[in-house]
């Protein structure tokens, strides 16, 4: 069984991307952060540990994206391109 999960679920050595489009990781932390943009507290729970610290980085990451999407959105900037600057300049940076 271990060999098989092996090729099922990505390490924590993989790539990010790998990791995040495992197919449960990546409904889990779509639906959570839907329901988060409409308002809704969200409370997850899971067996494993490791599997609360990665869906807390991912879910983390992606609510952090879209809180940045709509603010470009209500600033009339373009997201995909300002993104980053947008991060940097409401972390308090230049």
């Amino acid at each position: 069984m271990k060999s098989r999960s092996k090729h099922v679920i990505p390490s924590k050595t993989a790539p990010e991307e790998d990791r995040f489009t495992h197919p449960k990781m990546r409904s889990v932390v779509d639906r959570v952060v839907n329901l988060w943009l409409s308002g809704e507290k969200v409370l997850v729970f899971c067996f494993y540990r490791e599997t609360a610290k990665a869906l807390r980085a991912h879910i983390g990451r992606e609510v952090e994206n879209a809180t940045l999407r709509l603010a470009a959105d209500k600033l009339g900037l373009d997201a995909k391109r300002d993104l980053d600057r947008l991060r940097t300049w409401l972390r308090g940076g230049a």
